[in-house]
């Protein structure tokens, strides 16, 4: 698959009007990812924005909130909120949390992910941070999900437990994107493990020749 290499405000660029967009988070990447989209509020038309935050406040969300012809929830409050009333409220928080998530996006109609996640590693897998762990590969792999799009976040504290559920297979994203040319995973690479974002721009390039 060719894939689109860019900076993280330029990803902003490809969202395009009718887009729904679940973000698997709020700062870092993500937040400079949500305040360039915010910044073309004038020309985007009946965009929807589900936003994983955190526990701090969300500036950026806030913005988006204000901004004309955008939508923007947060993703386990507003989102999930919405939705309990046609299912049940008890039915719909009792759910496994993956069909939860999978209910919601699907009501929502959610066809664009954007996740921040580390550089990947020697298996080709990329972390989705403790913030998004469980939520981004089950939101990756929805039915309906056509535009899947990687911020490749230097600060991302990779997250734990088993790998499949904290991680995302690098070759399942169509546009890669980074908001720091240089960035380096934390902790000891292992052998054969992408350092820097320019060796990753690097190899995908060679690639696609």
């Amino acid at each position: 698959m060719e894939k689109k290499i860019m900076n993280v405000r330029a990803a902003a660029g490809e969202i395009c009007s009718g887009d729904t967009l679940w973000v698997g988070g709020s700062d870092g990447a993500a937040g400079i990812f949500l305040e360039a989209l915010a910044a073309r509020a004038g020309e985007l038309e009946n965009v929807t924005v589900l936003v994983v935050t955190g526990r701090e406040p969300c500036p950026a969300l806030e913005t988006l909130k204000r901004a004309p012809g955008l939508r923007a929830l947060s993703f386990f409050s507003e989102a999930v909120a919405s939705c309990c009333t046609g299912m049940g409220r008890a039915e719909l928080m009792a759910a496994p949390a993956e069909k939860m998530l999978s209910i919601v996006c699907r009501s929502f109609g959610v066809d664009t992910v954007v996740i921040p996640v580390t550089l990947p590693d020697g298996s080709g897998r990329c972390s989705v941070g403790q913030g998004a762990a469980f939520a981004a590969p089950a939101v990756c792999a929805l039915p309906g999900v056509h535009k899947r799009v990687c911020l490749i976040d230097p600060k991302l504290i990779p997250a734990s437990g088993r790998l499949e559920a904290a991680t995302v297979p690098f070759e399942r994203f169509e546009l890669i994107a980074s908001g720091d040319p240089e960035a380096v995973p934390s902790g000891r690479p292992a052998a054969g493990v992408i350092k820097s974002f320019a060796e990753l721009t690097a190899a995908e390039t060679q690639q696609s020749q």
